[in-house]
Formats: C-alpha cells, structure tokens, sequence
C-alpha cells in the first residue's frame, strides 16, 4: 500500500495548483489538496472506523444505497424491496467494474458482508447482518437478512463503512468500484487517489486528490493561504474572521451529527461510582469552555445526540454548575481527593485550554487532573482497551438516527472497538435500545429512546461537550463542494471553476 512518491514532482505538481484569485484559473483537471487534521490509521474499510479514514474512502469505495437530504437513493444497488420483516433483496447495477478490472457482482457483496462481520471496527454498522440469510440469487441479484427485524438497516447499507470490496483483491490496496482509485501513499504524510478512468458513473473534473494529514491547526491555515493546501477540513473558530476577510478564501459551514464528550471509563475504581461521575459534571461549568474556549462553534451539549438526529430528546433540561452538590456527592463516596487523567489524541491539541479549564474546576472538588496527549492512533487503540480514565473524543451519527448515535455507545454489547469507549453497562438501555431496533413504529422508538436520554441524565458515562457545527475552509476558484453534516465530504463533484 505505501508505494514511494516521487517528491519533486509532486511539489511541482502543488505548486501549479495554489489558490489563486478569479484572474489566475487553474487547470480544469489539476490536482486538488486537502488538508487531514489526523493520521489515517488504516486504509482497510473494515479495521477502522473514524471520521479521516472514511474521508478518504468514501472516493474509493460505493455502497448499496447512498443517503442524502432527500432520503435514501439508488448507489450499487439500483432497486430493493423487503421480503419480510428481517430480510431485502436487492438488485444491482450490471456495468460497474472494480479498481483491479474485476466485474462487480453480487457474489463481492457477500464477500464484504462476510468480511465486515469478522471485524468489531464496524459492528456498530453491519453487526445485525445474520450471514445464513445472505444468499447470492444470481450474479446481480442478492438477498441480506438480519437477526432480527431491525429498522433503520437501510441507513445502515449506505453506512461508508459498508461499502463494498472486491472478492478477488489480492493486495493490501483498497479496490472499490468508486470514481477514485487508489495510488499511493506515504506514511503519518499523504495519500494520493487518482480518477478511474473505467468509472461507470459521471466521472470527477479533478483528476487526482491528495490528501495530506496535517494535525496542527496553525499549519493548515499556513498552508491554506500559501496554496500547499486547497482545502482544510477542520479550520479552527479563531480563524474564520481571517479566512472571511482573505479573497482567494471562503468558509462553508452547515450544523452537524456529532457530539463531543469527555467520556469516562466506568470499569475504573473510582468512575465506576455514579456519585463520581455526578460530582464532576456538578463540578464543571461548560458555558465559558463552549463560548471562550471552543469560540460558541455548534451549540452546547444538554444530551447525548445531536438536535439533527432523529430521536433527539428536546425535553432534557441543561445542567448547571453546582459545586456544593459535587461536593457533597464527593464526601459521600469517601474520598477525600482523588487522582485521574484525561487522555486527549493529537488531532484534539486545539482543546488542550479545555483540559487545563477542567483541571482548575475538578481541583475544586479535591480531583487532582493529569492531562497526557497521545499520537492519533496510539490514543485510538488506548482507549478502545480501556487503558484510560477520561478521555476525550467525539462521535457522528451518520445515519442521522438515534440507534446509531445511543446503540454504539452505550450498549454493552459494543464494549471498545465497537463504540462504547465507555465500558458503559445498564440492562435497561440495553433493553430499550434492543426494543427500539426491533419496533417498526417511529413513534414506538422515539418513546424508548427517550427513556435512554433520560436515564443517561443520572448515569453520566459522560461529561457533554458540545455538537459542534461542521466547516470547510477553501480557495474560492473551488466549486461543487458542499459541506456534509456527517463531516465526511464529498469532492466527487468538485471542479476549478474556469471562467
């Protein structure tokens, strides 16, 4: 997977492509740059599920079923229809080949389907696939089940995660079927995807993308206004004034899916003690972390899915500051101080003045705060083993609805890896997340996850931060790009915009 790049040509190749004013086109199929603001781990669809690998995959790879603001659309598969309450058939398109020139089949379904099944990565996505269901009727032809009914399964399939790979891929590549193939890559640096010619689809104006992991913020915004970068996917609040005010810049924003949290392992010996958890969310003021420290970007976080996601809870009433009831939770517990530390990865270093807030206020309440930081995905790995006291991170709902954003999280059947970073455990979420999946009645679900939101309010596995909204800072002289609120964008449609 990592071939070597020729350096000098690709600096030659970025140079030609700088941001330029609305007098100094570029070439209609020049390379686009886009800045990562953290490693990519991996490039295999089914060992890691986080927001940068999807960025890039999502050019490689198609789905069953793609997902926009108008619902659910036709992608590899151009029709479906349900055989009964666990099981769809689905038919496929007959003129798409992969990367490597194999012919896409139904049998390259059941391929990926077997194979994402193997993988705790993504059972938050394709987990309730009963593989003895899966049947390969005909080459364009495919039947999927699940264990059981499970309702929202089709938002599911047009899950990234659930694209599909190829069953005669022999190499360590990612081979999709999508409008960009993979090329290269050098490692902790770049990643270089190159237009497929053989696209059975409308093909991209923009022959290559490279994308280039970035992780401090200040070098992204360097390297947007010097042209080493045409696009940055993270820009940070500081920074949009200064972005606004420069011709050749433009920030686009839309609000979005995720919700950032300090979560707390609840299998520690002191976090396993609800009273603890209660007395520092009691203990912290968010209000100043949310408008001073992260700028007021998005709004601040009462629950645990963001307001966007279907199944959001409106109801909850927001948490206030209240330092003598933390103090009393903390008395009655028996500890008189304690010692913990956050763990934060090396994509979260523009919060560091939010770890530093939260250590002055839990010294409050005698909790003495370390703050370690970790490389990217040797922070993933920490704290899908439960190596960490707290820590924090964020999550996406991609699918826009509540199972994704409460199943994952909080279940137990999804312990590390899976989602529930918290090794959170509560038999009746677990039931009524299990209920809710199975329960055809929107109305029905929407009942049961509320309980969930509500018992979470006096469970606390959590510290809410916020739901931030989602930005994209890039040259003017881009078009076709629009932010998704998955934070995963799509550059399959962008062009130079020539006249």
């Amino acid at each position: 997977m990592r071939k070597i790049l020729i350096s000098l040509s690709l600096l030659t190749l970025v140079a030609l492509t700088a941001c330029v004013s609305t007098d100094q086109r570029q070439p209609a199929d020049a390379a686009l740059v886009i800045a990562l603001p953290a490693d990519v781990a991996t490039l295999d669809l089914h060992r890691v599920n986080t927001v940068t690998s999807r960025q890039v995959l999502l050019h490689v790879h198609e789905t069953l079923i793609t997902q926009d603001e108008a619902g659910l659309q036709p992608g590899l598969a151009l029709s479906w229809y349900q055989l009964d309450e666990r099981t769809w058939e689905f038919h496929l398109r007959e003129d798409v080949y992969f990367h490597n020139g194999a012919p896409f089949t139904a049998a390259d379904v059941a391929f990926t389907m077997g194979r994402a099944k193997a993988s705790p990565n993504v059972s938050m996505v394709l987990g309730m696939i009963d593989l003895s269901t899966v049947e390969v009727i005909n080459d364009y032809t495919i039947r999927i089940g699940t264990y059981e009914p499970f309702a929202p399964f089709l938002y599911h399939l047009a899950h990234t995660s659930a694209g599909i790979l190829s069953a005669s891929n022999e190499t360590d590549d990612p081979i999709g079927t999508g409008p960009f193939r993979f090329d290269s890559q050098i490692a902790s640096d770049r990643i270089v995807l190159t237009r497929f010619d053989e696209y059975h689809g409308t093909p991209p104006a923009i022959e290559q993308l490279i994308f280039r992991i970035i992780t401090e913020p200040a070098v992204r915004q360097i390297e947007l206004e010097t042209g080493g970068i045409h696009v940055d996917l993270a820009p940070l609040p500081d920074n949009f004034a200064r972005i606004n005010a420069t011709e050749t810049l433009s920030l686009l924003s839309t609000t979005g899916l995720r919700t950032n949290y300090i979560g707390m392992n609840t299998t520690h010996p002191y976090l396993s003690d609800v009273r603890i958890r209660q007395a520092i969310n009691y203990a912290v003021d968010r209000q100043p972390i949310f408008t001073e420290i992260l700028l007021s970007n998005g709004q601040l976080a009462h629950t645990h899915i963001a307001p966007s996601i279907w199944g959001h809870h409106p109801e909850i009433a927001p948490r206030e500051q209240n330092l003598q009831r933390a103090s009393e939770l903390m008395q009655a517990t028996g500890h008189e101080n304690l010692a913990l530390t956050l763990t934060l990865g090396t994509d979260a270093l523009e919060v560091t003045g939010l770890a530093l807030t939260l250590r002055q206020q839990l010294a409050e309440i005698n909790i003495d705060l370390s703050i370690e930081v970790l490389e990217w995905p040797v922070f993933l790995e920490t704290v899908m083993n439960g190596d960490t006291d707290l820590f924090f991170i964020g999550w996406t709902a991609d699918t826009a609805d509540a199972d994704y954003g409460l199943y994952s999280l909080f279940h137990s059947n999804m312990f590390g890896a899976s989602g529930n970073l918290s090794f959170f455990n509560h038999p009746r979420i677990d039931e009524l997340l299990d209920a809710a999946r199975r329960e055809p009645t929107p109305e029905t679900r929407l009942t049961m996850y509320r309980e969930v939101e509500e018992i979470l309010q006096n469970e606390l596995p959590w510290l809410l931060i916020n739901h931030p909204d989602v930005h994209l800072a890039l040259c003017t002289s881009l078009g076709g790009i629009i932010p998704a609120q998955t934070g995963t964008h799509d550059f399959r449609q962008a062009y130079w915009i020539t006249e």
